[in-house]
């Protein structure tokens, strides 16, 4: 696997973490960004908000899923995940294998993309899942809060995105 980016000890690389973690050893940092389920995609592309209505399943395909591919993290130090907010819950009740949950963040997004139907408001935030894979934590915010304010790239303050769930560059 070929690195994205390399500079004073800092290597980056861009790619599925099923396919680049077993090629690597023991990482300091995986930040991924699973594919949000099915129930979220449909409520973002429609104004039918039926599917509001039905409960929460815990676990869910979708969670075990989830589970199954942030096992393959356990070596790293630290797992930053964006997520559905439905889908940290059971993390933390069940951590996948290896991992510790440590914290649910958020990040709260100064030019969210608006809701487009009009009928209801549109979503400002997504939820950030923080797990910890080895006994030795150190965190390099300090005590900080796990809450990041700041926009979005898809459009904005860095033009438009070639990506449909960009992501800002200022977290992390």
């Amino acid at each position: 696997m070929k690195p994205y980016y390399e500079h004073a000890g800092i290597t980056i690389y861009h790619g599925d973490c099923r396919e680049v973690l077993p090629t690597l050893p023991k990482v300091d940092l995986v930040l991924t960004d699973p594919p949000f389920s099915e129930k979220t995609h449909a409520g973002a592309r429609s104004g039918d908000i039926r599917h509001q209505t039905k409960p929460i399943d815990f676990p869910s395909a979708e969670v075990e899923f989830i589970r199954k591919v942030f096992e393959l993290c356990a070596p790293s130090r630290w797992l930053i995940t964006f997520l559905d907010w439905h889908h940290a819950l059971p993390l933390e009740l069940d951590p996948p294998k290896g991992l510790e949950f440590i914290r649910l963040g958020v990040w709260l997004k100064e030019n969210p993309m608006p809701q487009m139907t009009g009928d209801r408001p549109a979503t400002g935030w997504e939820s950030l899942a923080l797990l910890h894979g080895s006994s030795s934590k150190h965190w390099n915010g300090g005590g900080s809060a796990a809450v990041w304010l700041c926009g979005t790239s898809r459009y904005g303050y860095f033009g438009p995105s070639f990506h449909p769930t960009a992501k800002p560059l200022t977290i992390g």
